[in-house]
């Protein structure tokens, strides 16, 4: 519902507004669990990001301090987890965020963090890739 409400925005107030909504589906992890995911660099927000496999697919978690950015980390979620490796290789953030019209408004730094995300979906696509050969 919410990637069709996305598509369907006319602007980016009602994008921003989607994704503040969003971001309540995210829940916040204790400290503990947080403590186990990865800090993410690059973005003015806190982002932590957490990727593993099971079962030959994508099991992640991810959280932010900042609502807008925990209303796109449950987009992406919803969008891989339970991808399997293949799919995950082939997955490019930058026609994720276009397809929900979310390139142009955001911040340099929010993008770089979600390209940090991307970038980690690849090594653990890689490694997991390279150990099956």
């Amino acid at each position: 519902m919410l990637k069709q409400q996305l598509q369907q925005a006319s602007d980016w107030q009602t994008r921003f507004r989607l994704l503040i909504q969003a971001s309540k589906n995210l829940p916040q992890p204790d400290e503990e669990s947080l403590s186990q995911m990865q800090k993410i660099s690059g973005c003015e927000a806190q982002l932590y990001w957490l990727g593993e496999i099971e079962d030959g697919r994508l099991k992640a978690k991810a959280y932010s301090d900042a609502r807008i950015m925990n209303g796109i980390l449950f987009l992406l979620l919803s969008e891989i987890n339970g991808m399997e490796m293949a799919e995950l290789q082939k997955f490019q953030l930058s026609s994720f965020l276009e397809k929900y019209g979310l390139t142009q408004n955001l911040s340099q730094t929010r993008r770089v963090g979600l390209q940090e995300i991307e970038n980690h979906l690849q090594n653990l696509s890689r490694l997991v890739v390279n150990s099956t050969d």
